[in-house]
């Protein structure tokens, strides 16, 4: 009794039961995806605004010598500014295109660093380890996303079977 009911549920286009474990399977694996874009994300905004907080120290440290640092502003809105640009890149990066995104944040991570730094190579290698971590959550961002993507594609897959 209990095949047949299953062959009439099958037939009238009602999900089976594996079905119904594909999709709930594929939400929780979106629902992941999109928990280690925002991570990544949020993690790239606070590595961001830490960085920009080295760089004032970087600046205070090299021009300790000269006092008029500390009331010259004009240092503190550079360094706000870097901040937001590369806030506004870890957008781009969230919301339209991660390959845009990426290129854009890492060429003013590297501009950045050599317009404060003055080209003193010993202090560009200690900003090295903080490109390395911010890469390594891009790249964690990016395969999120193309996880997520693909996941998509396979539950519109799954709409347009049932």
């Amino acid at each position: 009794m209990n095949e047949i009911l299953d062959d009439q549920l099958t037939f009238r286009g009602t999900p089976t039961l594996n079905d119904i474990d594909n999709v709930v399977s594929l939400k929780k694996s979106i629902a992941l995806d999109n928990f280690q874009i925002k991570w990544a994300f949020n993690t790239m905004v606070i590595v961001t605004i830490l960085k920009g907080i080295a760089s004032i120290v970087e600046i205070a440290s090299i021009k300790k010598e000269e006092m008029e640092f500390f009331y010259d502003m004009s240092w503190i809105y550079y360094t706000i500014g870097i901040i937001l640009t590369l806030y506004i890149a870890g957008i781009l990066l969230y919301f339209y295109n991660q390959l845009a995104g990426i290129i854009f944040y890492l060429t003013v991570f590297v501009l950045v660093e050599l317009i404060i730094i003055y080209g003193d190579p010993t202090l560009i290698l200690r900003g090295m380890l903080t490109r390395v971590i911010v890469i390594i959550f891009l790249a964690r961002g990016i395969s999120s996303a193309y996880s997520m993507k693909k996941n998509i594609s396979l539950m519109n897959f799954y709409q347009i079977r049932n």
